[in-house]
């Protein structure tokens, strides 16, 4: 049994500031121009393979190379990875699509207009993605945590929007949450986690999830797409795909899209989850009573949270959850509190730096 991320850093689950906390408000316009995503370009051995004569399959095949999955291939050949059932229909490929270095494969027939081809309102229309207002958070916003454990700091989180990157032709926030235990801590347990969701910036929904987790002896590393156009989740290093509900979340996604929402005591919010358990779920979240609270950063204004969780993502939940966000339109997380198998936690604001977001068109 695992603590996981969520339980240090809150990103899995959810979790007016008064005068005298640490809080940086920042004004100004903010670039949201899509940044490179470093390491979804087309594969060095890929691009070899094109660049030397005689060696680039033809205009309607192609091969594979190792690493590649149907998802990568569609993405790099058809111009979006959500086209890889073109491509396993062209070839008769079914489930598991397993693919091996040096296959060939025919690419479909007719060709399909990319994401960056269609208006981007047309699109929401089509596929029925709700406008999301935010008023809530934007690029540069950084939150640093303290996690305290049994009365001593066990170790610190922060959850950042560092930039705005292209996924799948749309525009997201990359959100990374971030965990380490302390050196003295680490006698009981290690955790050096990071977990970075992509959440679409008109929409608030998730189009990337990835982990990369170290908790005691356990390592994982591993990413996934939510292709809200298929509602499809995938993992493209395996050649894995499940159905997922429509404006599905992922387990880091779900808290930032509560952000945005307009809240009140007596709200009940329900959200859908696709978890990296390969099962979809939907999130129960009551806004339970207004309330002051004090933390590292100072006193709070704040909303009282409880998210019912049915999931276990990488939050191994023993008990009760609850969170403190402020009762404003930012809806920060200053404190959660929570049971876990060898305790409770408390996670503590200690600073944050807040963006103020500029009206979208």
């Amino acid at each position: 049994m695992r603590l996981g991320l969520a339980a240090l850093a809150l990103p899995a689950l959810l979790a007016a500031c008064s005068a005298g906390g640490r809080l940086l408000v920042k004004r100004g316009p903010v670039d949201l121009t899509p940044q490179p995503v470093a390491g979804l370009g087309v594969s060095p051995t890929a691009q070899a393979s094109a660049a030397s004569p005689g060696t680039a399959p033809p205009a309607g095949a192609l091969t594979v190379h190792r690493g590649d999955s149907l998802w990568r291939l569609a993405k790099r050949r058809l111009g979006r990875g959500g086209r890889w059932p073109e491509l396993a229909g062209a070839n008769g490929l079914r489930e598991p699509w397993i693919l091996q270095p040096g296959q060939r494969l025919r690419l479909p027939g007719r060709a399909a207009p990319s994401a960056a081809a269609v208006a981007p309102a047309d699109e929401a229309r089509r596929y029925g993605w709700p406008r999301q207002p935010n008023a809530a958070f934007t690029v540069g916003e950084k939150l640093s945590f303290v996690v305290q454990y049994g009365g001593m700091t066990a170790g610190y989180a922060t959850l950042e929007i560092p930039q705005v990157e292209a996924q799948e032709g749309r525009p997201c926030f990359r959100i990374e949450a971030r965990a380490r235990t302390i050196p003295l801590f680490e006698a009981i347990f290690t955790v050096e986690d990071r977990v970075v969701t992509c959440l679409d910036v008109d929409h608030a929904f998730s189009w990337h999830y990835e982990k990369h987790i170290h908790e005691g002896g356990y390592k994982a590393d591993a990413s996934y797409i939510l292709d809200q156009r298929a509602h499809r989740m995938l993992e493209p290093a395996k050649s894995k795909a499940m159905d997922a509900p429509p404006l599905t979340q992922d387990i880091l996604s779900c808290f930032y899209y509560f952000r945005t929402l307009t809240l009140k005591p007596g709200d009940r919010v329900l959200i859908p989850v696709t978890a990296d358990d390969w099962k979809s779920y939907e999130l129960s979240v009551d806004v339970v009573r207004r309330e002051a609270v004090t933390t590292l950063a100072g006193t709070f204004d704040c909303l009282v949270v409880v998210p019912h969780m049915a999931f276990k993502g990488v939050f191994q939940q023993t008990g009760e959850v609850t969170m403190w966000v402020t009762d404003d339109a930012r809806h920060l997380p200053v404190l959660i509190k929570s049971k876990i198998f060898i305790g409770s936690i408390n996670i503590n604001l200690r600073d944050a730096e807040w963006v103020e977001p500029a009206p979208r068109p």
